[in-house]
């Protein structure tokens, strides 16, 4: 799940009860069913077309940005609890130098250094931002955030521009 936090309020407790009783109702009719009942059922007399065994190693990978700072829904207590969490961090400037030197070997170590500060410069803005309050006004004025990972398309362009010179 892609963005879970723009998901609208009513799909948040259809989506918590698939996580924690292995069922629901489909559109088309079928009907997800945890495994161990589907199985009682499937050894008592033939199960109906429509039900459909979630399998035991079904998983559930949600992708989400923190609200606040960014916009969205806040996930409610029980369904956030079914879910670990991985904050992923902008890189530090050694690994950001490193990663400039592998996509453009050939770009001079002056503009390497002035494109990783300026990396490290945007990461400490961020965070500085962060740290100075949550919602409200700063909210709607927050610092955009920097991709960090196209820093090795940026040094690209940058040794591809230098060596046409």
């Amino acid at each position: 799940l892609d963005g879970i936090e723009k998901a609208e309020r009513n799909v948040l407790p259809t989506l918590n009860n698939l996580l924690e009783n292995r069922e629901m109702a489909l559109e088309d009719g079928r009907f997800l069913l945890r495994h161990t009942t589907y199985d009682s059922i499937a050894a008592a007399h033939d199960p109906p077309k429509n039900l459909v065994r979630v399998d035991p190693n079904f998983r559930v990978v949600a992708l989400g940005l923190p609200v606040p700072p960014f916009p969205g829904h806040t996930l409610d207590p029980p369904l956030r609890s079914r879910f670990q969490a991985r904050v992923v961090t902008a890189p530090g400037a050694g690994a950001v130098m490193d990663t400039i030197a592998s996509f453009a070997p050939s770009l001079d170590a002056g503009t390497q250094r002035g494109l990783a500060a300026v990396a490290e410069t945007l990461r400490v803005m961020e965070g500085q931002q962060r740290s100075a309050g949550r919602g409200g006004e700063a909210a709607s004025r927050r610092f955009p955030t920097f991709p960090h990972y196209a820093l090795s398309g940026i040094a690209a362009q940058l040794e591809s521009l230098s060596s046409s010179d």
